[in-house]
């Protein structure tokens, strides 16, 4: 027996010895299936190790938002509404089975949709549609930084460091569990940089649809950032990958446009006539100038990183001479690319809707997937003027550590704040839905704003800013609120007025219990919601115009 031990135990050491003394198992495996492996792993660890340090910061300081609150914003129950009505009918419609043009954003409606497909519960739908955004967000910086890898390996470590900066950005994660289609629109961008990198132009053409479908503005990076990278090497390549991402992005527009025409006589969504207004007593010079010093000069401003309108000029003036600098790192000339085609975006974005409110996430929003090309930018942009000149070697460690501080130094504000915004949404438009429970399908609810109202009610909602009932944009407006008699009318201060309605009609008011952060304009804080009585009647004051009606008998 001993000797069988012995032989036995001979075989294993020789066994043992023959594992440690060859080379690992990767040596059986090609160099470049290992290189790869790195370009996904680096990426996929940073980002994931920082959405989790985030998501930590979050539930310590603001516990309950993730899984227990609402949304920021109103308009992200409309999209909610729209997501519903998608899986349950299969039409983007804001009230049940009538089609409506007011989703600005279809493909993020797409999106959801499954989402409220596999529960009706809204608790979990609303922290569905959260963890939906939060893996968009990782999808959108890991995108970039495995294109960036892929091309230019040898920059490895100012690449993690600049998706790590991304990921953790406290403006992007707040609007990635906001429940808007912000993520979206970054992780088609990212999609869009992948191509720009890989000279693809049919992905470009698909991403220059999902862009427009995604988020409007952002169909303008499928062609800007083509053009701005490879116009300087080869102006060929930047005609036809910017001509690739405009020709879908036209198509998108045709295809919706026929849908919005059929269905409201416009072509435009119905949200783009309702907000894209300039004031008519403006001159387009001046609303213009005006808009980009407040977006510039001020809303970024609010935004770490961005803290300074010097920092944005400067990182564009830089940008533009590494684009015409013969012999610029690539890494430079990506990085210089990304930032003025962020820069494009967020004027095209100021443009559209001026920035009245700077420090509301309302207007912020529009301008975030800008900032997520300007945040990936920044230290490409150094990482490559360190790699011009040895003097610099410095700088690159000097701006993380500036970057980091004034990233994690905001981020306990922002979620707090975004907190306090959903609390807000929370007391009055839920509240308001949630009164709106009891109401019968048949009445009619004229309301102001409407998102949480129609979620939660059950009236037909006639939405008197006029994004979800373009009627009210026609000669025909009085007649359609003719035939929709309103049983529950809105009263919201400098939205919607009703002289003297308190003193024929009952009155339920639905105010903040905490300080209103939402807006800076404080009368927001404050809905009344006016019972109808039968045989009243009276008139309405809108920002559509001045309307009679008569209650619903």
């Amino acid at each position: 027996m001993s000797g069988a031990w012995d032989r036995g135990q001979g075989a294993a050491v020789v066994e043992f010895r023959g594992l440690a003394d060859s080379p690992p198992n990767t040596a059986d495996i090609p160099v470049q299936t290992l290189e790869r492996r790195g370009r996904y792993v680096g990426p996929a660890v940073v980002v994931g190790a920082v959405l989790l340090a985030a998501i930590l910061v979050f539930q310590l300081v603001a516990p309950g938002y993730l899984t227990r609150q609402g949304f920021p914003l109103d308009d992200a129950w409309i999209h909610a509404v729209y997501a519903r009505e998608l899986a349950r009918t299969g039409m983007l419609a804001f009230n049940p089975g009538i089609p409506a043009s007011g989703e600005t954003s279809p493909l993020w409606a797409i999106v959801l949709a499954p989402l409220h497909a596999v529960t009706s519960q809204t608790a979990t739908t609303v922290v569905l549609t959260k963890t939906a955004g939060l893996l968009l967000h990782g999808a959108s910086v890991f995108l970039i930084a495995f294109a960036l890898l892929r091309r230019i390996p040898q920059s490895r470590p100012e690449i993690l460091l600049a998706a790590a900066l991304t990921a953790g950005h406290p403006d992007l994660i707040a609007a990635a569990v906001s429940g808007m289609e912000v993520p979206l629109a970054t992780c088609v961008i990212g999609g869009i940089a992948m191509a720009t990198l890989a000279r693809s132009a049919s992905a470009l053409a698909i991403l220059g649809a999902l862009a427009y479908a995604a988020r409007p503005e952002t169909a303008v990076v499928a062609v800007v950032l083509p053009v701005a990278f490879w116009a300087r090497t080869d102006v060929k390549a930047a005609v036809r990958l910017g001509a690739a991402g405009l020709a879908g992005a036209v198509m998108c527009v045709v295809v919706l446009g026929i849908r919005n025409h059929a269905v409201t006589g416009m072509y435009l969504p119905a949200t783009f006539h309702a907000k894209v207004t300039p004031d008519d007593q403006v001159s387009g010079s001046t609303y213009a100038l005006r808009s980009l010093v407040a977006g510039f000069a001020d809303m970024l401003g609010y935004m770490p990183l961005f803290g300074f309108a010097e920092v944005t000029a400067i990182a564009a003036m830089t940008s533009v001479m590494l684009l015409l600098r013969k012999g610029a790192p690539e890494l430079a000339k990506i990085g210089a690319a990304f930032f003025l085609t962020g820069v494009v975006y967020c004027a095209i974005s100021f443009l559209l809707v001026e920035p009245i409110d700077p420090m509301s996430y309302y207007h912020q929003r529009y301008a975030l997937p800008g900032v997520f090309l300007m945040a990936v930018a920044l230290l490409l942009i150094v990482g490559g003027l360190v790699r011009l000149g040895r003097r610099l070697r410095l700088l690159l460690p000097v701006v993380v550590v500036i970057a980091a501080v004034a990233v994690a130094t905001a981020a306990p504000k922002r979620f707090v704040r975004l907190a306090s915004d959903a609390r807000n949404i929370d007391d009055v438009q839920v509240g308001m839905g949630r009164f709106l429970q009891g109401a019968a399908p048949g009445e009619n609810a004229w309301i102001a704003d409407v998102g949480a109202i129609r979620f939660f009610g059950q009236a037909y909602v006639v939405d008197l800013v006029g994004l979800n009932s373009p009627e009210l944009f026609g000669s025909a407006a009085q007649r359609f609120l003719d035939e929709h008699p309103p049983r529950y009318l809105d009263v919201f201060k400098s939205w919607s007025d009703v002289p003297r309605a308190d003193a024929v009609m009952p009155v339920h008011v639905f105010q903040t219990t905490t300080p209103y952060t939402v807006s800076s304009f404080t009368l927001m804080r404050q809905h009344f919601l006016l019972t109808c009585e039968p045989g009243v009647e009276g008139r309405i004051e809108t920002r559509r115009g001045k309307f009679t009606f008569r209650c619903a008998k």
